[in-house]
């Protein structure tokens, strides 16, 4: 009795990782302008026909990062750092020049561009 419980249980939970996977591949499928509608006619027939082996050669296939995944980080990027006060971009900017990664002279520039446009 308590093996099936268990049994039970893990079942359940492969079986919902399973859809979450299927409803996943299909979204990011969907949602990627850099395929044709063909490709995605393509791999949308594989996940449908094949689903667990369609899936998991649609994560290997597919590239880590496109370049509509760095637009979305990018305007994420730009949102955050829109929210962040004064006193907070000042120290991040303390924080570049420390890593050397601006000069003292761009650091001083950028400091009055944020103390003149307020928080």
């Amino acid at each position: 009795m308590d093996g099936t419980v268990l049994w039970s249980a893990s079942l359940l939970f492969f079986w919902c990782l399973f859809v979450w996977m299927v409803i996943a591949a299909f979204g990011d499928i969907f949602r990627r302008t850099d395929l044709s509608g063909g490709a995605k006619a393509g791999w949308t027939a594989l996940v449908v026909l094949v689903p667990l082996v369609g899936v998991l050669i649609y994560l290997v296939a597919r590239p880590r990062m496109t370049a509509q995944d760095r637009q979305i980080t990018d305007r994420e990027y730009q949102r955050r750092a829109a929210t962040l006060s004064a006193a907070e971009r000042i120290d991040k900017l303390a924080m570049l020049r420390e890593e050397g990664r601006i000069s003292p002279a761009e650091y001083d520039s950028l400091k009055r561009n944020v103390t003149r446009s307020g928080p």
